[in-house]
């Protein structure tokens, strides 16, 4: 089975339509002004943004159940690869 990943990408932008919707009008006001810079920079935040990838429902419900349901992270019970994640030893994210 497989999680599409429209799906997760509609419930993302639906947690934040109304910014969603301005940033599109923004976009276009800014294509009208020929205002190359600023839309250039929309064009590459959305490309990434709705560049989604199905997942097989295993690992999104592995994810689900890890994450959100037994918060393995914070609780320090998260491993990568065999290997226990200490949360105080994360000293940079994205």
């Amino acid at each position: 089975e497989v999680y599409p990943g429209f799906l997760q990408l509609s419930g993302f932008m639906s947690m934040n339509l109304d910014r969603h919707i301005i940033a599109h009008k923004d976009f276009f006001m800014h294509l009208v002004k020929h205002d190359g810079d600023n839309a250039e920079k929309h064009r590459d935040f959305y490309d990434e943004y709705l560049a989604v990838m199905d997942l097989t429902a295993e690992f999104y419900l592995q994810t689900v159940d890890t994450v959100f349901v037994r918060h393995a992270l914070p609780k320090g019970e998260m491993t990568h690869r065999g290997t226990r994640i200490d949360p105080s030893a994360i000293r940079n994210v994205a």
